[in-house]
């Protein structure tokens, strides 16, 4: 019979070639397995080593395997890759991707080693640690400690200390020290920065303490707190810009923003937001209560409670004492007959509602602003009881001992009145008022022939 066709197996036919075929076509038959067996297999370039069972795992295979694999891949959840699914790895090995975006390992390094990047494309490897690094704070390049037991953090922080026992953190923190402080604690940006003899001293927050130079003992916490001392000592500010303008006053407190904030005085305290706000070169005076002020801004030895709000006094006792001592008294006389019914007779009692100038902004009352019924939430509403100060002012000159009592005080600008300093011309009336009824009694009696 003919030569068949050789092109794949499937084309061969198992019966050729036939016992009846003639010999002399042996050799196409020869040729024609080989052209089938390269047209079959025209990649395989080496042995396979598969067996026949290796080989039919791929029975019922329809498409590309590698295709296959993509997306089972791809249909991956999240998270799905446990540890349990990494086992079997090697000790050391570090997984990473190559510039084919193929992950590869990284070669184990040796114990001490980093981790260290070759850039893009280069696969990173480990290398020895690069040396440096601060050991101690003088080996930061804004740490210090120079001086005796001194440590500064911060550009220029601790400067030219070279004191003894001073804490300096933030830009240029302590930075004027000099040989001549000692025992500062100053954190903040410019917290201490002109401090040359500051001594005991303690400033926590921007510019805090700022200008102090020969000052001691002061402490201030807060954005610029005592932002303008140089000497001063013995003062403690809590709160931004209490104590600002304090040069050279001492032994004041001020807690609170802004409190004693125009203070150049000492001896005096304030509590409160904005309390002895106004307080210039008054002494010893005492503020307690947000914005309360005193009745000047230079007066001294003064105790204000709250502001022009405050509108009642609570306590549980309902008087003040103060010293009575004879022991502590001189040029101890009666008082004058004078300054008893006289006096309370020039007296006038009055009613009155509260209509006052700082309520406008040119300062004239005109009246609109006025509360004639009382509110318990409107400070100075309703009407009120007492006298006018410049009226008892009258009534008391010439008197020299209530005009140094201080019944009326305060300033020309805003006149004050001290009702309870009366209190001894009261009882002088009363005496007086006692002993006319007994001649009257005696008079009557002598009349009806008693």
């Amino acid at each position: 019979m003919g030569i068949e066709t050789f092109e794949y197996i499937d084309d061969l036919n198992a019966a050729n070639p036939t016992a009846t075929d003639n010999v002399s076509e042996g050799d196409d038959h020869l040729r024609g397995l080989k052209t089938t067996l390269k047209n079959t297999f025209p990649n395989v370039t080496g042995a396979i080593n598969a067996t026949e069972t290796e080989l039919n795992y791929v029975d019922g295979v329809t498409s590309a395997i590698q295709t296959q694999l993509d997306a089972k891949l791809s249909s991956v959840a999240d998270n799905s890759v446990t540890l349990a699914k990494m086992a079997a790895g090697t000790d050391g090995n570090l997984i990473t991707y190559d510039a084919s975006g193929d992950p590869a390992y990284v070669t184990t390094g040796t114990s001490g080693q980093v981790l260290t990047s070759g850039g893009t494309g280069v696969a990173p490897t480990f290398q020895a640690a690069a040396a440096g690094g601060a050991t101690d704070i003088d080996g930061l390049s804004d740490g210090t400690t120079s001086g005796t037991n001194n440590v500064g953090l911060g550009s220029s922080a601790l400067g030219s200390t070279t004191g003894q026992n001073n804490t300096a953190v933030g830009i240029n923190a302590l930075r004027s020290g000099g040989s001549n402080t000692y025992n500062n604690t100053a954190i903040g940006h410019d917290a201490m920065y002109s401090a040359t003899g500051e001594e005991y001293s303690t400033a926590v927050g921007r510019w805090t303490l700022r200008a102090a130079t020969t000052g001691s003992s002061n402490n201030a916490f807060g954005h610029s707190a005592l932002y303008r001392s140089t000497s001063s000592t013995h003062n403690n500010a809590f709160g931004n810009d209490s104590l600002f303008y304090t040069l050279t006053g001492s032994a004041n407190a001020a807690f609170g923003t802004a409190s004693l904030r125009n203070n150049t005085g000492g001896d005096n305290s304030a509590l409160g937001a904005y309390a002895g706000y106004y307080n210039t070169t008054g002494n010893d005076n005492t503020f307690l209560g947000e914005s309360c002020n005193g009745s000047s801004a230079t007066a001294s030895n003064e105790f204000t409670l709250g502001n022009s709000a405050v509108s009642n006094l609570r306590c549980n006792d309902t008087s003040i004492s103060s010293l009575s001592d004879e022991r502590d008294k001189t040029n101890i006389t009666d008082l004058p007959d004078s300054a008893g019914l006289d006096l309370i007779n020039a007296l006038r009692p009055v009613t009155y509602n509260w209509d006052r100038r700082e309520w406008y902004e040119d300062g004239v009352t005109d009246g609109s602003k006025v509360m004639p019924t009382y509110r318990s939430w409107k400070p100075n509403s309703g009407q009120r009881q007492g006298f006018i100060a410049q009226e008892v002012e009258t009534a008391i000159s010439g008197h020299k001992y209530l005009e140094d009592s201080q019944v009326v005080n305060g300033t020309e600008d805003k006149k004050e009145f001290a009702p309870q300093h009366l209190l001894t011309n009261a009882i002088k009336a009363i005496q007086q008022l006692s002993a006319e009824v007994e001649t009257l009694k005696a008079k009557v009696a002598t009349l009806e022939g008693v």
